[in-house]
């Protein structure tokens, strides 16, 4: 409103800018499904999934998205329900990048799964400030030295480790949980004790997916594409606060899932909001 005073000289009344966005929105149907078709042919997709207060009720942000798209929706459940109204990872047999949420693993079991280290790596530097101990900066630098050895191995063109290389790897990841379990033995904290228990497990227990980088070069090291698309609307919520209702929410996460795939394309943001008003099947996404 003020923007449009400052530059046109017309005040617009917060009515008339909820009516535009509304019938944007609505306008946008044939584009989202248009989306999410494509996500399901997509190499690799990121996920996520955030609280969101609406109606100072607890829902969910839910994002799913690669460099080329976004797709966001908004749930009452976080988990399984959530994931298989959405309708994408069900059927998805590519690359999926999340941070070992359970409910990823049990709707997309046709996906190959690779995990986020940028979360491990903040759980294993909590681990070393917090308990002081020795094997978290130890698999920290591990994690940072098969990084550095995938990234150097695509520079000269290679699309896979040598198989004795990866094989000494895993052998030192597993060598480092090993230690680890020493380490926490020795705390006098017994909730403490299982807290790192539960961590060790699951680093054993799920090593394939968080060195799967390593294991397939078209596996990312992080989630981070994920985790930058959910911001922005994290950060209005930060700003202005829950949405109004649930509607009004899914509204909102549908433009903006538009504008993110817009600038990913490529395409004149404003052009392609005209276009889409004066036409709903006119948005022009590869």
């Amino acid at each position: 409103t003020e923007l449009s005073d400052s530059i046109f000289g017309i005040k617009l009344s917060e009515g008339s800018i909820n009516n535009w966005q509304l019938s944007l929105a609505n306008n946008l149907t044939n584009y989202e499904e248009t989306v999410k078709s494509l996500l399901l042919k997509q190499e690799t997709l990121h996920v996520d999934e955030s609280g969101l207060k609406v109606n100072k009720l607890g829902m969910w942000l839910h994002v799913c998205c690669n460099s080329n798209f976004t797709y966001y929706d908004v749930h009452a459940s976080r988990g399984g329900k959530a994931l298989r109204d959405i309708g994408i990872l069900e059927n998805y047999t590519g690359r999926l990048m999340h941070d070992c949420y359970k409910s990823y693993f049990t709707v997309g079991t046709k996906a190959i799964h690779g995990l986020c280290n940028a979360h491990l790596l903040r759980e294993l530097k909590a681990v070393l400030e917090y308990d002081k101990l020795n094997f978290a900066k130890e698999l920290c630098d591990l994690l940072n030295k098969i990084h550095s050895e995938v990234k150097n191995s695509k520079l000269i063109g290679s699309d896979s480790m040598n198989k004795w290389l990866r094989d000494s790897y895993r052998k030192a990841w597993m060598q480092l949980l090993e230690k680890g379990i020493k380490e926490s033995s020795l705390l006098e904290d017994e909730e403490r004790k299982k807290q790192l228990a539960t961590l060790l497990e699951r680093l054993r227990s799920r090593y394939k997916e968080y060195l799967g980088f390593m294991y397939d070069y078209k596996l990312e090291f992080t989630n981070n594409q994920a985790e930058r698309d959910i911001r922005m609307i994290k950060l209005r919520q930060k700003i202005s606060g829950c949405f109004r209702n649930a509607a009004y929410a899914k509204y909102f996460v549908k433009i903006r899932g538009f504008i993110s795939t817009m600038k990913k394309q490529g395409l004149n943001l404003l052009d392609s909001i005209k276009r889409v008003l004066i036409n709903p099947n006119d948005f022009n996404i590869v």
